[in-house]
């Protein structure tokens, strides 16, 4: 029998809170991808940023440390970056 794979595609999303409650979610509910799109805030990357912003202080706060669960890759697509965390 064939596990099932599970992604998310946020696109758009405004609220840096909804977006670590999705984090979250994705980790309890089994989710192997998460794909940030268009304008949505992501969450702060340890290693290469200094300062983290306001929208990923309010993803920090809410998604409880799964956002750094994840490794980030970045593709870009003609005039839209696609932001793709992948459970480690």
């Amino acid at each position: 029998m064939r596990d099932k794979i599970l992604y998310v595609i946020m696109h758009n999303i405004r609220s840096a809170y909804n977006v670590g409650s999705v984090f979250r979610t994705a980790d309890g509910a089994g989710v192997s991808k998460i794909f940030l799109t268009g304008y949505t805030p992501l969450p702060y990357n340890f290693q290469k940023e200094v300062y983290p912003t306001v929208a990923q202080k309010m993803i920090a706060k809410t998604a409880l440390g799964e956002e750094k669960k994840k490794k980030k890759k970045k593709k870009k697509k003609k005039t839209q970056n696609i932001f793709i965390f992948i459970k480690k």
